[in-house]
């Protein structure tokens, strides 16, 4: 699976590149930036957790599982040295679910018992915080909505479940023309 990454002095470097790019290659990389490679693990290699304090309802994972089916797997989980997962918990259970063989993972080394706690804790918290920008949302929403736009999935697997009551909400601050196309199963 190759993967680039940015450095100052070559502007990629590929992943079967990583082991003989010499240390240099990657002194003006910034410090901060752990993730230098991604490797494809077999999912039985995959450790959950025991301390992972978030809860997944089934709901959740079986959304997941259809936006690998649609999408692909386009984000890695985050493992430690022994491939215990620090991030992504719902992603390997979603991968189980959706019968995959192996996921891909950053590896982070040299962490903290406690480094990794907070780490696990803050991946599912930040996101929390962030907030809808409403006017992008109801458009975006009108453009999956609207019976012009050729879909081969059912907009309702980016987790917005009830399409149509969000939409209308949004639609007292933002203008949409376009109808509601009828929800039906896609598949």
């Amino acid at each position: 699976m190759p993967l680039t990454i940015n450095s100052l002095k070559k502007k990629f470097i590929h992943v079967d590149d990583v082991e003989e790019t010499p240390a240099h290659e990657f002194q003006d990389l910034d410090s901060r930036i752990k993730a230098t490679r991604i490797e494809c693990v077999p999912i039985g290699d995959l450790k959950r957790n025991r301390r992972n304090a978030r809860k997944h309802p089934s709901t959740q994972i079986a959304l997941l599982a259809e936006n690998y089916d649609e999408f692909g797997v386009v984000q890695p989980i985050v493992v430690d040295e022994d491939s215990t997962v620090i991030c992504g918990h719902a992603r390997l259970e979603a991968a189980e679910k959706a019968k995959l063989a192996h996921l891909p993972v950053v590896r982070l080394s040299g962490l903290s018992s406690a480094q990794k706690r907070a780490l696990a804790i803050a991946d599912n918290k930040l996101t929390e915080l962030g907030e809808w920008e409403l006017d992008v949302l109801a458009e975006e929403l009108g453009f999956l909505c609207d019976p012009k736009t050729e879909l081969s999935f059912d907009p309702r697997i980016t987790g917005l479940r009830r399409l149509r009551s969000i939409r209308s909400s949004l639609t007292t601050n933002a203008t949409m023309t376009a109808p509601i196309r009828p929800m039906k199963r896609f598949r």
